[in-house]
């Protein structure tokens, strides 16, 4: 339920977000995901019955109703996944398309990522979706656990090593997640950053005018090593 909400949340603010369902999603989710959409476009002042809530209400049917395997995109998507079965028959494409997806969903949209020579890379993050992760980073900045959050990381290398994907994982205050997608080349003194450095700030707040004004950010320390291993063979690859 909660993916299925994120991903109407993300469309509601223009995002273009991705969420591959499980090939065995039940019937009754895609009831689930209708009514999140009627409640979603009510608190939007769209109330059910209305020409836009009939409207994105028809492209949420149409979504569920294309095959995952019609069109390739990997953004701005709804489709169910491949089953272990069909994923032993999926031909290149078919397989690519799924996996893009599966890579993309659930990341947040990354905004701006910033390579400082006084404190740790930023990464500015757009949560428009995810009104629960900005809650955290305030808190986490404010009012931080005394021994620091209980995180886990974790880098995965993508598209032939151009793209990486930095997952986040939170134990405490509240167990949450983010995932977050970089171009190894476009991003590259950033991550090398982080790499060299084993930590990166996380931010909703776009310090755009100074560094010095107030801004919730939460501090997250990664493994490095893994990270640099992912840009070696990026570079690697590219060669």
């Amino acid at each position: 339920m909660l993916p299925l909400l994120r991903f109407l949340r993300g469309r509601r603010a223009g995002q273009n977000p991705t969420l591959l369902l499980d090939p065995h999603t039940p019937t009754p989710a895609l009831t689930l995901l209708l009514l999140a959409g009627q409640a979603l476009l009510s608190a939007a002042a769209a109330p059910p019955g209305t020409p836009a809530a009939d409207a994105v209400l028809r492209e949420c049917l149409r979504r569920l109703a294309t095959s995952p395997l019609d069109d390739r995109a990997s953004v701005g998507d709804l489709a169910f996944g491949l089953s272990k079965g069909e994923l032993e028959r999926a031909g290149d494409e078919e397989f690519i398309r799924d996996q893009a997806r599966r890579i993309c969903s659930e990341t947040v949209p990354l905004r701006r990522a910033l390579a400082l020579t006084t404190r740790p890379s930023l990464l500015v993050l757009d949560l428009a979706a995810r009104p629960d992760l900005e809650d955290l980073l305030r808190v986490l900045h404010t009012d931080a656990p005394v021994d620091g959050a209980d995180t886990a990381t974790r880098w995965r290398s993508v598209g032939g090593g151009d793209v990486v994907r930095l997952e986040v994982d939170w134990l405490e205050p509240v167990r949450t997640s983010l995932a977050v997608l970089l171009n190894t080349v476009e991003h590259r003194a950033v991550l090398e950053r982080i790499a060299a450095e084993g930590r990166v700030d996380l931010t909703a707040t776009d310090p755009a005018d100074s560094l010095d004004d107030f801004f919730s950010l939460a501090r997250v320390t990664t493994n490095g090593e893994s990270l640099a291993d992912a840009l070696r063979r990026a570079a690697a690859s590219r060669s």
